[in-house]
């Protein structure tokens, strides 16, 4: 009774309010891993003033980074459907279950997108637009692969033809359809997707100021894969994870004596920077709030959350992001007519209820077990679907 109870009131919220999510690295489990402590010692060895760590901060710094690419982006590479990757082939060689992992979140985001479109396409467009925003902190490619999939119409913030340029000023942009003989308009179901930490497919053209440069489409990876390419010929140039992980913990840099950066540290590091993301480090806030182009995204989460009769679902993130909390804390004061539904794991209530104790718009939604995932998000709307006449 309880699903259904929650159902109807998602059907009710979804018929009269402006639809938004945020997304999380929780959303795009298990296919791609966790942090960890990744974060933490990548902030430790940028801060620390240690003479061995300073005098090796590249080579640390390249063989963190290859962490971060194995844990949670080189996954990615699974979309290249034109020929098997030297990736590809080494995680079917080694039956570490990749493959069958990216089919698993590549049809759950498929089903997501899908769901999305219908609920869209069946919303009274005197009303409300039939459009919906995806923020997500995610630098992965699986929500523009689903969407381009399946034909969806949607905006990424590129335009152009000869060369895709970032521009937020595309997100205001609506799609219609006129019919050839009455002139009739009726708008599209369109999704715009914002990528507030940048993404995997996204690269550092020319500067235009200190804070600002152009940004083109790297659709097919090829930059990912380069650096797949880079590491996977090179591993021996690169420090283990662990080693480095066991002597921070430690404070022994001992590991560090017989070191020596390699000229593929540099080669790997110089095509690393040309990606636009936001690295996993304490210094989101700072380069988040710098760089034009993450600011202004942050500026439309706000903006978007502002309008009357809103409401954000947000899964798989857990708002350590504090200047996306602040954000999203002091909107929801403000817009008593928002309403944010946080899907969880029954044991992340009372965090949450710390974050969000004063905000009698903020609710919670978990499951008896386990974390409110992206298949149980889909189990609901295809509910609220089923329930919508068929001749609407």
């Amino acid at each position: 009774m309880e699903v259904e109870k929650q159902v109807a009131e998602f059907k009710k919220v979804i018929e009269s309010c402006h639809l938004n999510f945020l997304f999380g690295s929780g959303a795009s489990r298990p296919f791609l891993d966790t942090l960890n402590n990744l974060e933490t010692n990548f902030t430790f060895i940028n801060e620390s003033s240690a003479p061995s760590i300073v005098q090796n901060i590249d080579l640390l710094k390249a063989s963190i980074f290859i962490e971060y690419l194995n844990k949670c982006l080189f996954g990615n590479l699974f979309f290249n459907v034109d020929e098997i990757t030297g990736y590809q082939k080494a995680c079917i060689d080694n039956k570490n279950g990749k493959a069958d992992e990216f089919v698993i979140v590549r049809e759950t985001y498929n089903t997501f997108i899908n769901n999305i479109n219908t609920l869209l396409s069946s919303r009274d467009m005197q009303l409300l637009s039939k459009q919906v925003n995806i923020f997500t902190t995610n630098v992965d490619v699986f929500l523009e692969e689903s969407l381009e999939t399946n034909d969806c119409s949607f905006n990424d913030g590129f335009s152009g033809r000869k060369s895709l340029i970032f521009d937020t000023s595309n997100f205001h942009n609506t799609i219609h359809k006129l019919s050839t003989h009455y002139e009739y308009k009726s708008e599209v179901p369109h999704v715009n997707l914002f990528k507030i930490h940048g993404s995997l497919n996204w690269v550092k053209g020319s500067k235009r100021s200190d804070t600002e440069y152009n940004i083109f489409a790297d659709y097919p990876l090829e930059l990912l894969a380069s650096l797949y390419e880079v590491y996977s010929k090179n591993p021996k140039d690169f420090i283990e994870y662990n080693v480095i992980s066991d002597g921070i913990k430690d404070l022994n840099y001992k590991f560090l004596d017989n070191v020596t950066k390699t000229k593929i540290i540099d080669e790997f590091l110089e095509l690393y920077s040309k990606i636009v993301m936001v690295n996993p480090t304490k210094q989101k806030f700072e380069d988040t709030t710098r760089n034009v182009h993450y600011y202004e995204m942050l500026r439309l989460y706000a903006n978007h959350l502002e309008r009357e009769n809103s409401v954000l679902y947000v899964l798989g993130f857990s708002f350590a992001d504090e200047h996306i909390l602040k954000i999203t804390q002091r909107v929801a004061k403000s817009n008593p007519t928002l309403l944010i539904y946080i899907l969880c794991a029954n044991h992340q209530q009372e965090s949450f209820n710390e974050k969000f104790r004063a905000y009698p718009n903020v609710k919670f939604l978990f499951p008896e077990d386990g974390y409110f995932t992206l298949e149980i998000l889909n189990e609901y709307f295809k509910k609220v679907i089923d329930s919508i006449p068929s001749n609407t």
